[in-house]
């Protein structure tokens, strides 16, 4: 939804925001389960700002994303939080 984004203080022009979103679903593994070993992740994960966002792959051959925040009242987008919070303190 397009408001979430500017809700969130995220637009197409915060390039730096995004390679850093994607780097935390990456680093946290907060990727799909079943992704095949070598080939992107369908949908990955990330927080920022108290947001979860969701990437999906839009192009397989060099990793593309498009990426949108999740409603924050949202069951699943709390999921990730916590899921995130666990994965950062046993990085720790």
């Amino acid at each position: 939804d397009i408001s979430y984004c500017e809700d969130a203080g995220i637009d197409q022009n915060n390039v730096a925001i995004a390679n850093k979103l994607l780097e935390q679903a990456f680093e946290f593994g907060l990727v799909k389960a079943g992704t095949t070993p070598g080939a992107w992740p369908s949908l990955i994960w990330a927080v920022h700002n108290g947001w979860t966002f969701q990437g999906h792959l839009t192009q397989s051959q060099d990793g593309a994303y498009h990426g949108y925040p999740l409603a924050k009242g949202e069951d699943f987008a709390k999921d990730i939080q916590k899921c995130l919070i666990r994965r950062q303190r046993s990085h720790a």
